[in-house]
């Protein structure tokens, strides 16, 4: 067979023909799409958690100033609108 020339209809292949090319992907861009979702749920369940704290500590969720004299409102929040 030549190169370059694909191979046709023979006797042992039937009336069809296969091509096939091969595609090459490094496996750390496969290791850095596969791992992306696992690294956003870290961070937004890291968030969660610090969120968590602070409401648990009665401090703003926000932006962390301490609500234990006036719980229902935080003076910063309306500073910053």
């Amino acid at each position: 067979m030549m190169p370059g020339k694909l191979r046709t209809d023979t006797a042992s292949d039937g009336p069809y023909r296969s091509v096939f090319s091969n595609t090459h992907v490094p496996y750390w861009f496969v290791l850095v799409m596969l791992s992306a979702p696992l690294w956003l749920w870290l961070t937004r369940a890291r968030a969660r958690r610090i969120r968590t704290r602070l409401v648990r500590l009665g401090l703003c969720p926000a932006c962390g100033y301490d609500l234990r004299a006036t719980p229902e409102r935080c003076p910063e929040m309306f500073s910053v609108l």
